[in-house]
């Protein structure tokens, strides 16, 4: 997703759909998105996130986390389908 501005662009983890009090603040369908920091993903940000503003990846969780703690140094190759 672009964060923290418009071009730049960062890994997020959906953690859920949302629901409740801020679902109802909203028009959209939103969902729930982990920003961990780096290189420590035990800390980051929860934001909540028009689902059609995401650009939803083929990448692990793994992967994902591993990429996080390695600083962007360890970094999956993309599946052959989307080569």
């Amino acid at each position: 997703m672009e964060y923290p501005r418009a071009g730049a662009w960062t890994l997020g983890f959906i953690t859920g759909t949302t629901v409740g009090e801020i679902k109802e603040c909203f028009d959209q369908e939103m969902v729930n998105v982990f920003v961990p920091t780096t290189p420590n993903p035990t800390s980051g940000f929860l934001l909540f996130v028009p689902r059609a503003d995401l650009r939803v990846l083929a990448m692990s969780v793994e992967d994902g986390i591993k990429m996080v703690v390695s600083t962007g140094i360890l970094t999956p190759q993309a599946p052959a389908s989307l080569k």
